[in-house]
Order: C-alpha cells, then structure tokens, then sequence
C-alpha cells in the first residue's frame, strides 16, 4: 500500500495543479480512516456491554451514600436529608457520618444497618 502511495505521489509531484490534489487525499484518507476505526472501537465496546448484559461492571464499588442517595432512599426532601445527616453527624448515632470539607458521605453499612433496624 506504502509503494503505491509513493508511486502516485511522484507521479503528482512535479504537477502543481494535481500535487496538492494529491497530498490533500491521502490526508484526508488517513484522517477519516482513524476516525471509523475509533467509531469501530466504540461500537465494538458498545456491543461488548449488550452481550454482557447492558452494562460494564464497574471495578470499584462505592463503599458511601451521598446526601442526594441518602434523600432517595428514604424519600425525604433535600433540606430534611441535609438536616438528618448534620444532625447524625454531630451524635454519630445511630449511624455513622463522614464529613471531608463541606461534603458528607454515609457508610453503606451501617446507614443500611439502621434502616432495616439491626443493632451494631
């Protein structure tokens, strides 16, 4: 493939009108076939979740709630689930509350633990 890119390109060289004509395809070429072979890549992903399953399993698992899971899980307004989790914060009872900066996060464990009613 190389030796008739080579080829053709001398063959166009020493035209002006064809040269640049010439350069500007093999650019374009090279351009467009990187871009389906990411697409190809993509898709061919893509395709790997469906077979297994519809969805890639994640590696790392979220050991904490956030506020806004906290508030789903209980079905509570945001600002009742913000007051809950200060209020559990500053007690640590009856579950345990984290705070790193001005973000609070709730170990799954014994939030869980308390919501189903069991003792620690």
């Amino acid at each position: 493939m190389k030796d008739r890119q080579q080829k053709y390109l001398l063959e166009h060289y020493n035209n002006p009108d064809t040269y640049y004509a010439a350069t500007f395809g093999f650019a374009a070429f090279f351009i467009l076939s990187c871009f389906f072979k990411y697409r190809y890549y993509k898709l061919y992903a893509i395709k790997r979740e469906t077979w297994k399953g519809g969805q890639v399993e994640n590696k790392t698992v979220k050991k904490v709630y956030e506020v806004e899971e906290i508030q789903n899980i209980l079905g509570i307004s945001r600002s009742a689930a913000y007051e809950l989790i200060r209020e559990t914060y500053k007690m640590q009872h009856p579950f345990k509350v984290l705070k790193i900066g001005n973000l609070y996060r709730v170990p799954k464990v014994p939030f869980d633990n308390w919501l189903n009613g069991e003792t620690e």
